[in-house]
């Protein structure tokens, strides 16, 4: 991934995007796309295609970022403990 940054500030696009998204696709076969790994990629991608000036392509892998690091509500924070009661 530190590759792919580095071409992107060198501008050198087209190696950075094949770089960044093979990259990706490996991390997304060992990991979830909320591993801290795969976020970096992801992140690298929407920094590419912001530097390349593709916005779209920049908006799309923010929006994929964004959703991969929303936090889903635990479920013990959803249920009340054991004997408790629902008015407080």
């Amino acid at each position: 991934m530190r590759y792919g940054k580095i071409l992107t500030l060198l501008g050198r696009y087209e190696e950075a995007e094949r770089a960044l998204l093979a990259a990706r696709a490996v991390l997304l076969g060992l990991h979830t796309a909320s591993g801290p790994y795969t976020l970096k990629a992801t992140e690298g991608l929407a920094q590419l295609y912001e530097a390349w000036g593709r916005d779209r392509d920049a908006a799309h892998w923010a929006s994929v970022l964004e959703t991969s690091t929303a936090a889903p509500v635990e479920a013990s924070a959803r249920i009340a403990p054991e004997g408790a009661d629902e008015d407080g």
